[in-house]
């Protein structure tokens, strides 16, 4: 009974020593964990940089330097959606219109007629008011008689009507749009442009 005892004994060691020898690869249920295991179940999207944006300086040189007319307007846009409180952000709307304007005489040399004809009244109607003399001056007031003496007759009156409404209470700017009118021989509304300017500088 001792020996079958013993034998007993010696089976169980055995199987407990086997047991113990075991790979622990065989019993190891969990692999090394992965990104999301280690993000609490949830995989973390990767952030997504922010645009870089200079100092306003830099920004603002950055879009007067770009030669593409239609890039510079995108660029200007931004510029003041960036910073609008900017002492240059008059500045800036005037270089769209500008631009604008370059837009509408490239796209009425390309032929595209209805194009160019948009872009010179959107760069009036973006034209901040008051507007500048230099602005008036030298871009606004051109639009109507280059208009006009491409035969674009309807288009250089209505262009004409959007800039009087942007001159209101400016008498200077009225005699200036009076010599539009001067110079396509319509006296009647030289005239009241004329009468107008009066008026202002009477009430000032």
């Amino acid at each position: 009974f001792m020996k079958y005892s013993a034998v007993l004994f010696l089976l169980f060691a055995i199987s407990l020593t086997a047991a113990a020898q075991k790979p622990k690869s065989q019993t190891k249920t969990s692999k090394t964990p992965t990104k999301a295991k280690l993000t609490g179940s949830k995989i973390v999207p990767k952030k997504i940089s922010a645009e870089k944006i200079g100092s306003e300086a830099e920004e603002f040189e950055k879009a007067v330097t770009l030669t593409d007319a239609a890039q510079r307007v995108k660029a200007l846009q931004k510029f003041i959606e960036n910073f609008p409180a900017s002492g240059e952000k008059i500045r800036a709307q005037e270089l769209i219109v500008s631009a604008r304007a370059q837009l509408g005489d490239e796209k009425l040399q390309a032929g595209e007629r209805e194009e160019g004809l948009e872009f010179f009244k959107l760069a009036v109607k973006e034209a901040p008011k008051p507007m500048s003399e230099k602005l008036f001056a030298d871009v606004i007031l051109q639009f109507p008689t280059n208009l006009f003496f491409r035969g674009e007759r309807a288009a250089a009156f209505d262009v004409a009507d959007m800039i009087e409404e942007k001159a209101e209470g400016n008498a200077k700017q009225m005699l200036g749009l009076a010599t539009f009118y001067l110079a396509i021989e319509s006296a009647s509304a030289a005239r009241r442009l004329a009468v107008k300017a009066i008026e202002i500088e009477t009430a000032s």
